[in-house]
């Protein structure tokens, strides 16, 4: 048994960079057009679950969807507004994962099997990390940005990953 050139590695990894990048491409731009859809159907369910929780969990927060033609709501919480956009519920990073699942090659059938695992995972995490940020908004308004800006960006990395590795095991045992 010969050792592949590196040459033969390369092009499987070049074909999915090249690939990975071409579906961010296409999905940014139907992000663009499909905006309100995406504000529809993502960041106010999102937002509004994320709200509902938050008042069940004994903080007072109010949803203010008046905004969402604009493509943006607002947490009122103890006196502040706490804008949600869609950098907020994690849409991007999702988005990233769907491009990685399409580049990777297996078949179409394993493909909508990531997709499906990601949506209602991203629906679920993006509903957690606003109530994550809303408690720390109640209990410690001086800790919203830290946690926002550093560790919620830190967090959407390592969830992405682990859906990505959960599915490309999963997809990598079909096959």
């Amino acid at each position: 048994m010969g050792m592949r050139s590196p040459r033969a590695t390369f092009q499987p990894s070049l074909r999915f960079a090249l690939l990975f990048i071409a579906n961010l491409l296409i999905l940014s731009q139907l992000f663009n057009w499909l905006h309100d859809f995406f504000v529809d159907v993502y960041m106010y369910p999102v937002a509004l679950t994320s709200a509902e929780l938050l008042n069940a969990l004994g903080v007072a927060v109010e949803l203010d969807s008046s905004m969402l033609p604009r493509g943006f709501c607002d947490f009122l919480l103890n006196g502040a507004i706490y804008r949600i956009i869609h950098e907020c519920t994690g849409i991007f990073a999702l988005l990233v994962l769907v491009a990685l699942i399409l580049a990777y090659p297996t078949s179409p059938l394993a493909k909508v099997q990531g997709i499906l695992i990601g949506l209602p995972a991203f629906y679920l995490y993006s509903t957690i990390r606003l109530v994550v940020i809303g408690l720390v908004a109640d209990a410690s308004p001086q800790w919203v940005e830290l946690t926002h800006s550093y560790l919620m960006v830190l967090v959407n990395l390592g969830f992405s990953l682990f859906i990505w590795i959960y599915w490309l095991e999963e997809a990598t045992d079909r096959a």
